[in-house]
């Protein structure tokens, strides 16, 4: 914040403490009338302060968004409200996609991201979450809050356990921001992952041909780079997603087929496979396979395995949350047992391209496709060299080459003693 916004802060909390110093100083004296009347003049004043600030967010706002910037100070909110979005890495990273436009289209220099919750209702409708309730809803976000983090341009990771503070606190700032979603989204619980696509990808996409690309914090990258110096050069990393969720089963990958591939591509591609998953998912199979890590053997979390993919030549696997992350890159992938074809009613203005059993993304390139069957042995093959193909291999060879950066040894920052 400027010193403009710092004494405009100030000027504001100096009034509403200086209706409230009175009124306390009054409230043991021979003048209770008057100290009654100060308290309802602060709680008045703030009343009209809140209101005009939500004014300004449903109105305001939006004709403003649409005009030139003019502060260059001002930051982008995203406001995740889990009331209407689920607990999902995924759908978190398709905020975290809008962020870089809007804040590419607003000119703005740091996104700010703000969670909000109901603790008596803390989770969305949803039979797979009814799981998540007041006594363990925060247990159940310390899971989700790193992926918050995915965001090179992060300023503040904000928390709300209720609508009202978080509703107070944009009323109050809202000369900072540029809030998303609009007011009317906000208070409708809108489920906001088909907006995005239809109105912010698409529209940027029109207008620039691409689309902003999801990158790890610079710590990140360089803790994947000094993992994949030890454990993976000087072959190509490859990040395989694998899926075994007994809940939401739909999308479970299916080892056997994965296990087989890996043996094929043993010797005939200079590739080591770098498998992510939860504990539960680990297969003991996995250690007779030389071209395989299991990243979580390193006891990597969801931000590391982000990291990973975004750090890898070619992902690959279960068509789950964290391959999102490839979705909006550069690098080839290839995700199992999609959804997509579901949602592709939702997603009108888009023009998402179906080849038989492959669907793509309208900004995705060809090697870049979700398909809508479990994988097969045939299936890998054929795809896997289409997308190795793909690859600029000297380039890859150079990357083997450059120096390692220091801050990518996170093993220092550990607080488990």
């Amino acid at each position: 914040m400027g010193r403009q916004g710092l004494k405009n802060l100030s000027s504001r909390k100096n009034r509403s403490m200086h209706f409230r110093t009175i009124a306390k100083g009054m409230k043991n004296s021979s003048f209770p009338f008057l100290s009654r009347t100060l308290c309802f003049m602060e709680r008045f004043y703030r009343a009209i302060r809140t209101l005009k600030g939500l004014v300004h967010w449903t109105f305001v706002k939006p004709v403003q968004q649409c005009l030139p910037v003019r502060n260059a100070d001002k930051r982008i909110l995203m406001i995740y409200d889990l009331s209407a979005q689920p607990f999902s890495i995924g759908d978190i990273l398709v905020f975290q996609e809008a962020s870089l436009i809007l804040r590419e289209e607003n000119k703005c220099a740091a996104v700010d991201f703000a969670f909000v919750y109901d603790p008596a209702h803390p989770a969305a409708i949803d039979p797979v979450l009814s799981s998540i309730t007041e006594d363990n809803c925060l247990f159940h976000l310390a899971s989700i809050l790193p992926v918050a983090q995915v965001n090179p341009y992060l300023g503040s990771l904000l928390l709300f356990n209720s609508h009202v503070h978080l509703e107070h606190y944009v009323a109050d700032n809202m000369e900072r921001y540029h809030v998303w979603p609009s007011a009317g989204a906000y208070l409708s619980r809108e489920y906001l992952y088909y907006r995005i696509f239809n109105e912010l990808i698409a529209g940027y996409y029109r207008k620039n041909h691409a689309i902003p690309h999801l990158q790890s914090r610079p710590i990140m990258s360089s803790w994947a780079a000094r993992f994949l110096n030890e454990h993976v050069f000087p072959d190509i990393p490859v990040t395989v997603q694998l899926r075994r969720n007994l809940v939401n089963p739909d999308r479970n990958s299916n080892y056997d087929v994965w296990l087989e591939f890996f043996a094929k591509c043993n010797r005939v591609y200079p590739a080591k496979f770098i498998v992510i998953c939860g504990e539960s998912e680990m297969d003991d199979r996995f250690k007779n396979c030389p071209n395989v890590v299991v990243a979580k053997e390193f006891r990597t979390h969801v931000e590391h395995d982000l990291a990973l993919i975004d750090s890898a030549a070619i992902h690959m696997g279960a068509a789950s949350g964290p391959g999102t992350m490839a979705m909006f890159s550069s690098r080839p992938y290839l995700l199992f047992a999609s959804s997509l074809d579901s949602s592709l009613k939702s997603l009108v203005n888009t023009g998402f391209i179906q080849t038989g059993h492959f669907t793509r993304a309208f900004f995705a390139n060809s090697v870049q496709q979700f398909s809508v069957t479990a994988e097969t042995l045939d299936v890998l093959i054929d795809e896997f060299q289409k997308m190795w193909m793909s690859l600029d291999l000297e380039s890859w060879n150079k990357k083997l080459r450059q120096p390692l950066n220091d801050t990518g040894d996170l093993s220092s920052y550990s607080w488990l003693r």
